[in-house]
């Protein structure tokens, strides 16, 4: 199997990208499966660990990236940069 995976835009998406059902119904009664495997892929590729400005706010020099328009609801640290390809 390659490293390189695609993506759907959204975990929804991926889900149903990736399912698969129990059609001999034999360890379920037909509902939507996934593999360990995908949905390992799925929660590293999705996740994102925001905070809650109600939790606690980053240092005063700390670059984060925000989410809300007016008003900023919760932040998350920058990812660590790629390493450089020299």
């Amino acid at each position: 199997m390659s490293d390189m995976m695609f993506f759907p835009a959204s975990w929804e998406d991926f889900l149903r990208d990736y399912s698969f059902k129990d059609k001999e119904e034999i360890y379920t009664n037909g509902a939507d499966l996934i593999s360990v495997f995908r949905v390992r892929q799925m929660m590293e590729h999705y996740h994102h660990d925001w905070i809650s400005v109600k939790d606690r706010l980053p240092e005063p020099s700390e670059k984060v990236l925000t989410y809300g328009v007016k008003t900023i609801t919760h932040w998350m640290p920058l990812p660590e940069p790629p390493e450089s390809e020299e």
